[in-house]
């Protein structure tokens, strides 16, 4: 069978089958096969209708004229012959001849013994993202394994060579030995000296080769290693092939230039989009699209239908594309194409709705850009997407900061700022403006409170969120009676005795959550919100402040969530 392995001496029986497809006849059809390389006929061995083997190695039959539909079968026999080295390679391909046209088998191949495996890899210095491709100043490092496939025969005299390929330069060795590199500069090649392989058993050898400065973008690095000793011919590793494609990274931002906006109101948005490049990669196909959202409410709530934004114009060029079914009006922008380290800047105008729909707490406009991909290799899709927010209604609490003013000891007093980032002052469900902060007190890694309902270690001690008025820790807990203007800020003291010596995680979170689910008393709002419904709760929390009680060190905040 093709592909199968022979030994010296064996014996390889051929088989040619031939048949007539067509609705004619072929006259004077002659098959021909010329004995493979390496073998030798078994005399006598030749069959099938006008089968001559007077010419050998030249063997023919002489089938005569072959009527539509008709077919047979001829062949013969071979043997390998002894002084064949391991790994030589047994081909044959026979030809059939008439005066109407002539064909040709297919081929088949034998190898001779147990031929060595030789397995070539190529790690490089790019990022993940750059998968099977590297840029100038890339390394490589090329490993070459051989391996003794018999059980029986060692390889003696062995020697590796590798030619380095174009546009790569010769860093070094890895590992032992090293390669002689006194043909490098004549013909690139690196040669190994590794003398005996036991049988089965396996040597390694490679180098480390930099991707040259003069590297084109689109070169193919193809990398072949070969093995020879003396009891095989050459025997070649897979080819390991690496392009050569320059990287870049595409990044869009985007801002209005204000957090908060009122009813009618006319907002332009700046859009930057930008090729940043170490080499000269044109960013080719590059468009963005916009998504005008249909307006931010209260989780929970159903999405508005009426239109919260729309479009106004900009920088001509915008076209419109749908309507989508989750309320996005989308539009398209086509950039073309970016030159390396080039910036572009397009201006989109929309217009807030008045009135605005219920509900509606915050407008947002989404943006993303991609390219063909066709010139390089985007490092960094996470910047590809941005979106602006702007708060149109309510009010939106911020914890800032939190620091500690004075230690004595296990005493500690800390400050944190809030501040209304809103458009409305603060009002609770019963239409006053106060609203709480917690302080939190956690052990070390601790992680912050999960939302409004959450006072574990803050006002309330372990075990649970819940506590009465005779184990709440009021020193710290802060109600801020006279509430926050839009942009106003508070800074709230709270002095508290820890409880024993150690490293603290502090914590804060403005306007938690005070009564119980279902509660029939409006006054503390509900676990989503607290008193205050704003567009983001997130914010409402900040740090960790981490401090030493009973030593000397204070540690500046840790941001986790600002």
């Amino acid at each position: 069978p093709d592909g199968a392995s022979v030994q010296p001496g064996q014996r390889i029986s051929y088989t040619l089958r031939y048949s007539n497809t067509e609705n004619v006849v072929f006259h004077n059809v002659v098959i021909s096969d010329r004995l493979p390389i390496s073998t030798t006929y078994v005399p006598g061995s030749i069959y099938g209708v006008g089968a001559n083997d007077s010419g050998n190695p030249f063997l023919i039959w002489q089938i005569g004229d072959l009527q539509p539909y008709a077919g047979g079968e001829v062949g013969y026999a071979v043997t390998v012959d002894a002084n064949v080295l391991d790994g030589a390679q047994i081909p044959n391909i026979a030809d059939l001849f008439s005066n109407e046209g002539n064909s040709q088998s297919s081929q088949v191949i034998h190898t001779v013994g147990t031929p060595p495996e030789v397995v070539k890899s190529a790690v490089t210095s790019a990022p993940g993202q750059a998968g099977a491709t590297v840029q100038p100043a890339d390394l490589i490092t090329y490993m070459l394994t051989v391996t003794n496939s018999s059980d029986l025969r060692p390889l003696t005299n062995v020697v590796i060579t590798d030619q380095v390929p174009l546009h790569l330069n010769y860093v070094g060795p890895v590992g032992s030995p090293a390669p002689d590199t006194s043909l490098l500069a004549s013909s690139r090649i690196l040669r190994w000296n590794i003398g005996t392989v036991p049988p089965l058993a396996a040597r390694s050898v490679g180098f480390v080769a930099i991707v040259a400065a003069t590297a084109p973008n689109g070169a193919l690095l193809d990398n072949i290693g070969r093995v020879g000793s003396s009891e095989i011919v050459r025997a070649d590793s897979n080819l390991s092939r690496l392009t050569v494609k320059y990287r870049y990274d595409l990044a869009l931002s985007k801002s209005d230039g204000r957090t908060t906006a009122l009813a009618g109101a006319r907002l332009i948005y700046t859009l930057r989009i930008t090729n940043t490049a170490s080499y000269p990669v044109t960013a080719t196909g590059v468009i963005i699209t916009d998504y005008i959202e249909p307006g931010l409410i209260e989780p929970g709530l159903p999405v508005p239908t009426a239109t919260v934004l729309s479009f106004a114009g900009g920088t001509p060029g915008w076209s419109f594309v749908e309507n989508a079914a989750d309320g996005n009006a989308i539009y398209r922008y086509l950039v073309g194409s970016l030159g390396p380290n080039q910036t572009r800047m397009i201006t989109m105008a929309v217009e807030v709705a008045d009135p605005l729909p219920p509900d509606v707490l915050a407008i947002e406009n989404y943006a993303e850009t991609l390219d063909d991909s066709a010139s390089g290799i985007e490092l960094d899709y996470s910047n590809q997407g941005i979106a602006d927010t702007d708060i149109v209604a309510g009010s939106e609490l911020v914890v800032t900061d939190i620091r500690l003013l004075s230690r004595s000891e296990l005493t500690v007093t800390v400050a944190v700022m809030v501040t209304n980032q809103g458009v409305d002052p603060t009002r609770g469900p019963d239409g006053t403006p106060p609203f709480g902060t917690d302080l939190y007190v956690k052990p070390v890694g601790a992680p912050p409170p999960t939302g409004p309902a959450d006072r574990t270690l803050g006002l309330c001690p372990p075990p649970g969120p819940q506590c009465d008025y005779s184990v709440a820790r009021w020193d710290l807990y802060y109600w801020w009676k006279d509430g926050l203007a839009p942009g106003a800020t508070v800074v709230l003291s709270y002095t508290h005795h820890l409880p024993a010596e150690g490293i603290y995680w502090l914590y804060a979170q403005a306007d938690p959550f005070w009564g119980a689910e279902g509660d029939p008393s409006p006054v503390w709002g509900s676990s989503l919100h607290g008193r205050n419904v704003e567009f983001d709760e997130e914010n409402n929390i900040f740090g960790p402040l981490v401090i030493t009680a009973g030593g000397n060190q204070v540690f500046l905040p840790v941001i986790l969530k600002n």
